[in-house]
């Protein structure tokens, strides 16, 4: 194998030059979804160097990324702030994992490997069309009383997720009282809130 190739396994080690709360939650969402595709190395095998991302703060048009294959040992990833650190890893969690969009909304299976080459030395993401990009969460009566196995709070952030991984930044998350309940976490995972249209200037529902 080429040894300018890098592998992403489960011993890949994220480093980051920011510290908040919504790149925490990427970073761990990212080894999340290698636990969900590979296994881990067998020792007895050829071992991976402990690849590295680096997460780097750079001069770039909010949201915009640029991913740099550096050697097999370290790929770095250049971002101005968090969302464009958050697209870029879920860049490579579709385009290179295989991880699509709505994984989770459509039980997406995934075959297990030990390792999946990184198929790009370079790739700059570019600007986008529409400057606020997302959804509101509308009559949630399907989800209010589900918690998918783990939490109440599971399943908004799958939705939140989802839309993320669609290139979305903003969101309503939730009618009337859910709409305040779940906006600290869309906050958290780095996603803009705008108001319900029954919110007018901020006013109570339907005041």
């Amino acid at each position: 194998m080429h040894k300018d190739l890098f592998l992403l396994t489960r011993d890949v080690v994220i480093k980051t030059e920011m510290e908040n709360e919504p790149i925490r939650r990427a970073v761990s969402r990212f080894y999340r979804d290698l636990e969900m595709v590979l296994d881990p190395e067998d020792k007895n095998m050829r071992k991976n160097s402990n690849g590295t991302l680096f997460l780097k703060k750079g001069v770039l048009p909010a949201e915009e990324y640029h991913i740099l294959v550096e050697s097999n040992e370290k790929v770095t990833i250049t971002a101005s702030e968090e969302l464009g650190f958050i697209y870029a890893l879920l860049y490579i969690s579709e385009h290179c994992l295989g991880i699509l969009p709505f994984w989770f909304w459509n039980d997406q299976k995934f075959e297990k490997r030990q390792e999946i080459v990184l198929p790009f030395e370079e790739y700059k993401s570019g600007k986008k069309p529409v400057a606020y990009r997302g959804w509101f969460i509308n009559d949630e009566v399907l989800i209010s009383c589900w918690n998918a196995g783990k939490s109440a709070e599971y399943p908004w952030e799958m939705a939140f997720e989802a839309l993320l991984r669609c290139g979305g930044n903003t969101v309503i998350p939730g009618t009337d009282s859910n709409s305040k309940k779940y906006a600290g976490l869309a906050g958290d995972m780095g996603l803009w809130i705008t108001q319900h249209h029954a919110e007018p200037l901020g006013a109570e529902m339907f005041l």
